[in-house]
């Protein structure tokens, strides 16, 4: 069987991390004072016309051989759709595509199934969006797909339930002066360059920026407060520590060595959303009860993430890592969430002396990821405890993983070369079969001391039969109870490199 490539580190677990901790970010940056904002009100005084759902997919359905509405379509004199009142189960109430004309919708209450307004026209004209109350959409209320330069201003966006705007391949859009009010992301923008988002207060919601062009620094964000708070943005900064200090989101991109330290993020969409950040750390933060994640982490690598709360994200996770490398997760509390940390597309990745306790779905989630260490975590009342999914090469050692729901450790669709040792499996999955494995090429026992895991469910004699197809089995199961101690068995810690 191919053996892990593993260095082995002779140096206490304390003094690394503390030697690592002590070179980040030498100047410090606090957030402002709170600034006035421009508020957004609805106008009661509209005298909308009820409506049925509203179709164009060509530029003639918006004149007088279709809906008959007002306009040209020029940008000075664009289409108006204007003081509709659409409530249907209709999965969208207004939905234009494919045209290349200028058009307004305004002033208009918006509540269908999926989409209140869905915009899916690359050559379309000037689009705005202006003065219109959209609720109650189960998946979006804006969905703004190819057209640039669209201009959505002064809307009320309440109870939609997975984003508020979604905005892919628009560039020079702006957002502003908007009420965005419980959405699971108030704004989901991907890959859009030049954005100005301005001017919009945001309640238990918050933004989410994605851009594969790593191009953060054409965008403009400013002056935004989510809970009553100021939405902190940072690009391209290096050698500087962001302190807390009242911050409703921070969100920190192409950057690097930064301190994060001393926040507590709140209701939010995402607490503290880092993209492109490198040899950094990320300390003492408190994230809770964020919708989508505590901590978002994206195309970032060399990190240290250590002492931090991450709880309550009942929806969402408290760690969301996605397409990063050599990343240490450590002394952290995660607990509360759906999922405890997801882990996908990364490799290098280290979870050590973590506590991660009471998850609806998995404590661990490890997704298409190369190379990971999980060493020494407490994960107890969870779905499951820990999820190898795709994954290869990851050792999974001295863990204590107790209570869950279902197995201890699920291990499936091709993943291989994968270690378990030295790990005690308590009362998971009613007391029984606690762990899984559909694929063939995994270890249970380490080699070289020919020492397996602790099964609380073991018969006492022969091997420990582990679930699923590859008919893999623990050889050497641990039967003495006590849990041993990394510290008091003098291992080193084991870093993949």
């Amino acid at each position: 069987m191919k053996r892990n490539k593993l260095r082995l580190i002779s140096i206490s677990i304390l003094l690394f991390l503390a030697l690592l901790l002590l070179n980040f970010g030498s100047t410090t940056l606090n957030s402002g004072a709170s600034t006035d904002i421009l508020p957004v009100e609805m106008d009661m005084s509209l005298n909308y016309t009820d409506s049925g759902p509203i179709t164009i997919d060509s530029n003639d359905d918006f004149g007088v051989s279709g809906y008959g509405f007002p306009g040209t379509g020029t940008p000075g004199d664009p289409y108006l759709i204007k003081e509709l009142r659409i409530v249907t189960a209709a999965d969208r109430a207004i939905d234009v595509v494919g045209v290349t004309v200028s058009f307004t919708i305004e002033d208009c209450y918006l509540d269908a199934n999926f989409y209140g307004i869905r915009v899916d026209a690359e050559s379309a004209g000037q689009v705005i969006v202006i003065n219109n109350t959209i609720v109650g959409n189960t998946r979006e209320g804006l969905y703004i797909l190819r057209p640039d330069g669209v201009q959505i201003r002064n809307n009320t966006f309440s109870g939609n339930g997975l984003m508020d705007i979604r905005m892919s391949f628009s560039d020079s859009t702006i957002i502003a002066n908007n009420t965005f009010i419980s959405s699971e992301r108030a704004i989901a923008a991907d890959n859009n360059l030049f954005l100005t988002i301005e001017n919009n207060t945001f309640t238990e919601t918050g933004i989410y920026i994605f851009n594969e062009y790593y191009d953060y620094a054409g965008h403009t964000i400013r002056n935004n407060f989510v809970n009553g708070k100021p939405l902190g943005y940072y690009t391209d900064i290096s050698d500087v520590t962001i302190a807390g200090g009242g911050y409703g989101q921070l969100i920190i991109a192409n950057s690097d060595n930064v301190t994060i330290r001393d926040h507590h993020i709140d209701h939010a969409s995402i607490g503290i959303l880092c993209q492109v950040l490198t040899n950094s750390l990320i300390t003492n933060n408190t994230l809770e009860y964020n919708k989508y994640a505590g901590l978002f982490l994206r195309w970032c690598s060399n990190l240290i993430v250590d002492s931090n709360d991450f709880s309550y994200s009942s929806l969402g996770t408290g760690i969301y890592n996605s397409v990063s490398s050599h990343v240490v997760f450590s002394n952290n509390q995660i607990h509360d969430n759906y999922d405890g940390a997801y882990n996908i597309n990364c490799n290098n990745i280290t979870y050590f002396n973590n506590t991660l306790e009471n998850m609806a779905s998995y404590g661990l989630r490890m997704q298409s990821n190369q190379e990971a260490t999980i060493l020494n975590n407490t994960l107890i009342n969870a779905g499951r405890a820990i999820l190898l999914w795709s994954f290869q090469e990851c050792n999974v050692t001295y863990n204590l993983i107790k209570d869950c729901g279902g197995e201890g450790i699920n291990i499936d669709y091709g993943s291989e070369y994968n270690v378990i040792h030295h790990n005690f499996f308590i009362n998971n999955n009613g007391g029984t079969d606690q762990a899984f494995s559909n694929d063939v090429n995994n270890l249970f026992y380490d080699i070289e001391t020919s020492v397996g895991n602790y099964w609380s469910d073991y018969s006492g004699t022969g091997d420990y039969l582990i679930g699923g197809s590859a008919g893999l089995t623990d050889p050497n199961v641990i039967v003495d109870n006590t849990q041993p101690s990394i510290m008091d068995k003098s291992v080193d810690l084991i870093y993949i490199v």
